[in-house]
């Protein structure tokens, strides 16, 4: 790695701890991508629902029932079916409550009101299992925000650059992650971040963990939750590097890292070695984005 790079690293880690001696800041999803709610009625889901409908790899949080899609045909009229795309697979979400019924009273033979929990499940899809809806408001206005997102060139290059094999990267879900199982990152769409930064902040974070894969830096990544945090410390430097290297506006990155790194430090076995470690196993990972450089010896 030549020069600029080991600056890069350099300036970005006291910046890093310039914001730890100031405090912790609260951590913050950079992307709006919205509660997962139903279609027709505009409600959003509840409880265990939202867990459910936010982790699936579907843009729109827009989700109806097989019922539903008759009901809009009724109201809007439209020239054309609207149906559920032949092949899709529904999604379950659950639905509680009470049921109220008499019973009789073993010993006394007086009927009383007694409430028993209900517990029962729906299918449902996602809008963009639906054919017919590519006209409706929502949609289009979904659609016409995806087109105001104005990519920077430098990030555009570095994540094109990476070496080959690249993971495979799809902009799907609620959630941004990478797993390591199938080299998948997924990130939410462009256009539900915050600001153009926050997007390849994000994007570098998971590519950042992607280094960790046994065909590249070969990491530890991790399945435990102290091993865990470590490797997310690990992907979070890493991106804080790739973002100034790109120059790039972020300023709450970089204090969202040192959130990150106050957060696990908390958790962490109290060794000052940990942030050294990390830092060093980060270097890799964005050498091997940059160069394609892979550690010549498994570190971490």
């Amino acid at each position: 790695m030549g020069n600029n790079g080991s600056k890069v690293a350099a300036i970005v880690m006291q910046r890093i701890m310039e914001q730890l001696e100031a405090g912790v800041v609260p951590w913050h999803k950079p992307w709006k991508a919205g509660l997962a709610q139903n279609f027709v009625s505009g409600r959003p889901y509840t409880g265990i629902n939202q867990l459910l409908l936010g982790s699936s790899d579907y843009e729109l949080p827009y989700w109806l029932t097989w019922n539903q899609t008759d009901e809009l045909n009724a109201q809007l009229k439209y020239t054309w079916p609207i149906h559920v795309r032949k092949g899709e697979r529904h999604t379950k979400i659950v639905y509680m409550g009470k049921w109220k019924i008499d019973q009789e009273n073993s010993k006394t033979g007086e009927l009383e009101e007694k409430t028993l929990n209900l517990l029962r499940y729906y299918r449902v899809w996602n809008v963009d299992q639906i054919e017919g809806l590519h006209q409706h408001e929502r949609i289009v206005q979904w659609t016409t925000q995806a087109g105001e997102f104005k990519p920077d060139k430098c990030c555009e290059t570095t994540l094109k650059n990476y070496p080959k094999p690249q993971p495979t990267f799809k902009h799907a879900g609620s959630r941004a992650c990478y797993n390591i199982l199938d080299d998948l990152i997924k990130v939410p769409a462009r256009h539900t971040f915050d600001t153009v930064s926050s997007y390849y902040a994000t994007a570098f974070h998971e590519y950042g963990h992607s280094t960790g894969h046994k065909d590249r830096c070969n990491r530890d990544m991790g399945m435990m939750d102290e091993e865990y945090s470590f490797e997310e410390l690990v992907a979070e430097i890493c991106s804080a590097m790739l973002c100034a290297q790109c120059r790039i506006d972020n300023e709450r990155e970089i204090k969202n890292t040192a959130a990150y790194i106050e957060h696990w430090k908390k958790h962490l076995v109290n060794d000052p070695r940990v942030l050294l470690k990390a830092s060093r196993l980060a270097q890799q990972g964005f050498e091997y984005i940059l160069e394609g450089k892979k550690p010549e010896v498994r570190d971490g």
